[in-house]
């Protein structure tokens, strides 16, 4: 009785500009699509988007989502600050407890207040 066994077709390598073009159409459906952002002034402000991992993306939401911001408090938070989006994932959080030291309840208020001019047309936040 002779054994036989189907050998498998080693999978092809993608070029890495073909790499490189998906992860960048990931990230731009990502920002426009789960965050409802327009991801070409992000995309200008932060370069690295393009290149970024899709995870490292979804990681900073959810470390954001984690300290009672909604995905639009989240969002609203990348629009001001992209480069967020891309840092180190302790980066975020050091932005919350550094930049903004208020307790979960109270960052979603700051978060949504929207900055107001100060009478010289320069904007400071409402407080």
């Amino acid at each position: 009785m002779v054994a036989r066994t189907r050998l498998q077709r080693p999978l092809p390598t993608l070029p890495p500009a073909a790499v490189a073009a998906w992860s960048s159409r990931s990230n731009l459906h990502f920002l426009s699509s789960e965050l409802n952002l327009d991801p070409f002034p992000l995309l200008a402000a932060n370069p690295a988007l393009r290149s970024a991992p899709l995870p490292l993306l979804r990681d900073s939401l959810r470390l954001l989502t984690s300290h009672g911001l909604s995905v639009g408090d989240a969002a609203r938070v990348f629009s001001s600050f992209p480069s967020l989006l891309t840092s180190p994932p302790g980066e975020p959080l050091r932005f919350l407890s550094a930049d903004a030291p208020l307790p979960p309840p109270h960052l979603r208020a700051a978060v949504l207040r929207p900055p107001r001019e100060d009478g010289q047309g320069r904007s400071e936040r409402a407080g």
